[in-house]
């Protein structure tokens, strides 16, 4: 994944913010019930994703696609301005951001909302915090059930079993902008 997202570059409008679940979305478990505490960084190559390492020795990878992803995406990258935030009802979010700061991952992101509960609630608290109205934000995760978040103008993307990667991001976006009527 050398280039961005073809969305990123084609001088259409973008979301202002762009959310994503943790897991089995930028990860391939579940942060609160697969891996057992301490959690480690297991030394990497370049070409291998970070991987952390529990308590018993068992390998988290993050998705290949993961990091590459959210260097093109993040707002220090300079992806047209855009923000980035996680949304997670993990029961474990000290160990989800453990995670995340292991895997190098929390640079990225402006906004966190790491608890139990609606998803709803989640995208409430990131337009306040943020101030972005709900239709500027695009929202990836693998749960059909956080679809309801429709209901409040987000548009909701559903992650397949390989996690993220940039065609995800530019099917994504290309959705967002013809329900907003930017292309036609």
């Amino acid at each position: 994944m050398d280039h961005p997202p073809k969305t990123l570059t084609d001088q259409n409008p973008l979301p202002k913010l762009i959310i994503f679940d943790l897991d089995r979305t930028l990860w391939p478990y579940w942060i609160d019930t697969d891996p057992t505490p301490p959690l480690t960084l297991i030394p990497t190559t370049t070409t291998t994703p970070p991987t952390l390492r529990d308590a018993i020795g068992t390998p988290y990878p993050l998705f290949p696609t993961t990091l590459p992803l959210l260097t093109h995406l993040s707002s220090s990258g300079g992806a047209g301005g855009i923000k980035l935030a996680v949304a997670s009802r993990t029961h474990t979010p000290a160990l989800a951001l453990q995670a995340l700061d292991l895997y190098g991952l929390r640079q990225f992101f402006d906004f966190f909302e790491i608890y139990p509960g609606s998803k709803v609630r989640h995208m409430r608290r990131l337009r306040e915090k943020s101030g972005v109205e709900f239709r500027d934000m695009l929202f990836f995760d693998d749960e059909r059930r956080n679809r309801e978040v429709c209901g409040l103008g987000v548009w909701f993307v559903l992650v397949g079993a390989t996690g993220v990667d940039c065609g995800l991001v530019d099917e994504g976006v290309g959705e967002w902008r013809r329900e907003r009527g930017f292309e036609g």
